[in-house]
């Protein structure tokens, strides 16, 4: 199906016209969802800000539903026959991800097989989607300073999820139907509820953050649902950047099925080449959020974004390759690449500094063992202040990561606490006082970081199914227990050590 892009809607009343129409369409009411130091509100700002307290997470839809119940039972009709066709969808998609209980389904093949869909979706992109994203996420034409033109809206991917908590269940599934978290690809993601009974939802790991600094007064289940976001009723829809990290939350066996309509949108004309640098994010008041801006940074910003998407697709293609070990220089490159686009991917910051600190250890080992290696190891040499630096500027782009980033990502958490004692262990064998550490700050600092990994992973097991990017509880435990061990914490400990056999 060609999807209409921004402001090239057709309608027929007596006249047909291919151009922006005169009348401006009324922009769906909306309320924002945000994560601030004590809670998550709502509030009724009409465009995205964030500041040091309060990010604006993801916004959900109020006053009349975006879709009727009419139309709702006509796509829903739609999806059903084309399951019962055992129609195989012909589009790929990035964003698929199939566990027992989910399934989905292109709208474009859908679309192919039931064409009267097609006038429906073009009124809801132009009359409902394209104005909400653009009123919520993009400063108006009137408040770019430089009255550049602005590009049209359009849909880079069109989706039906189907989560079924039953079928989930019964292959083995026991909390239900979900998905991992993750990021979406294009710019802005609109999901629309199209039946469920408010069941599942989207879990953001901003509102995690947020909830997990109060754990004394919340229980887990309260900061996971205060993490989860619901639209008001079918016909509603919950919008966010691409870049919010998300899950699908459980529809849990026995509740009703639930069913989405997803667009990713994205922007149609040609984006600005010039990729965002370091400087451009260094204006803003967190680095960890996207900031709109009304002059070219805005476009250029949002170019980065997507092109930093590809990048990192392409990185992750290639460490799965057959020949992945001789590809980790690509890899490496692409990630650095996608940085500089984005210097507010917390993703690939991430493995930038995955693959410093590796580089380290691996120079670290080869001196190991080594006949002089006393004198190496015991002298400043450049040889030794080289592998220093890569453990150094490693473990910055690590703490970036999980103190602004993206706090919610367990992996990333769990490497940052090794990649501590690694360095102290690297230190030990030199001096340690010729790089300034002390063995009770940096083994307290791994320690800490492991604690919230493992605090995290027990919000999360069970509530949405295991990625790649989830360790198991053991190999956490198993990881503080050792750094316990060094701290002379005895008995702490052996607590891990038995939670991670239980």
């Amino acid at each position: 199906m060609p999807f209409p892009t921004e402001n090239n809607y057709t309608s027929t009343n007596n006249t047909t016209t291919s151009t922006k129409q005169t009348t401006q369409q009324p922009q769906p009411q909306h309320e924002w969802v945000t994560s601030d130091s004590t809670t998550t509100t709502t509030t009724t700002t009409t465009t995205a800000t964030t500041n040091n307290n309060n990010t604006h997470v993801a916004l959900r839809t109020t006053g009349q539903p975006l879709l009727s119940k009419s139309d709702i039972s006509i796509i829903l009709n739609a999806a059903k026959a084309f399951r019962n066709n055992n129609r195989k969808t012909t589009t790929s998609t990035r964003f698929t991800m199939q566990y027992a209980g989910n399934s989905d389904l292109h709208v474009a093949d859908l679309v192919s097989m039931q064409p009267s869909l097609q006038p429906i979706l073009e009124k809801l992109l132009h009359n409902q989607i394209y104005p909400l994203v653009r009123s919520a996420f993009l400063l108006p034409h009137d408040d770019d300073a430089n009255n550049d033109p602005q590009p049209p809206l359009c849909v880079y991917d069109a989706l039906i999820v189907r989560y079924d908590g039953q079928a989930a269940a019964n292959s083995g599934r026991d909390k239900g139907a979900s998905l991992p978290l993750h990021r979406d690809g294009g710019l802005f993601t609109v999901n629309i509820a199209l039946q469920g009974d408010g069941n599942g939802g989207t879990l953001f790991d901003n509102l995690i953050t947020s909830s997990t600094k109060h754990t004394a007064s919340h229980h887990d289940d309260d900061i996971i649902e205060r993490a989860i976001v619901h639209p008001l009723s079918p016909g509603h829809a919950v919008a966010h950047r691409s870049t919010e990290r998300h899950a699908g939350a459980p529809t849990k066996p026995g509740e009703a099925i639930r069913e989405i309509l997803v667009f990713f949108i994205t922007l149609r004309e040609t984006l600005p080449t010039t990729p965002i640098t370091l400087q451009h994010q260094q204006q803003s008041n967190n680095p960890g959020t996207i900031h709109i801006m009304g002059n070219p940074t805005q476009y250029a910003t949002l170019a980065g974004i997507e092109r930093a998407f590809y990048l990192k697709e392409i990185a992750a293609q290639q460490s799965k390759s057959p020949a992945a070990a001789d590809n980790t220089g690509t890899s490496q490159t692409c990630y650095q690449w996608a940085l500089a686009q984005n210097p507010s991917d917390g993703e690939a910051l991430f493995w930038v500094g995955y693959f410093q600190v590796q580089r380290a250890r691996a120079a670290h080992d080869r001196m190991v063992g080594k006949e002089d290696d006393n004198q190496h190891m015991a002298t400043v040499t450049k040889h030794v202040l080289r592998i220093w630096r890569d453990f150094d500027h490693g473990i910055q782009a690590l703490e970036t990561v999980a103190n602004r980033l993206d706090p919610c990502n367990i992996r990333s958490l769990a490497f940052l606490g090794s990649a501590y004692s690694w360095r102290w262990c690297f230190a030990q064998e030199c001096h340690p006082q010729q790089f300034g550490l002390r063995q009770d700050v940096e083994l307290g600092k791994a320690a800490a970081v492991l604690q919230r990994a493992v605090r995290l992973e027990e919000l999360l097991q069970g509530i949405i199914v295991q990625s790649e990017e989830q360790l198991f509880r053991a190999t956490l435990l198993d990881q503080l227990a050792e750094i316990l061990l060094i701290q002379g914490k005895v008995g702490q400990a052996a607590d891990c050590v038995e939670k991670a056999r239980s």
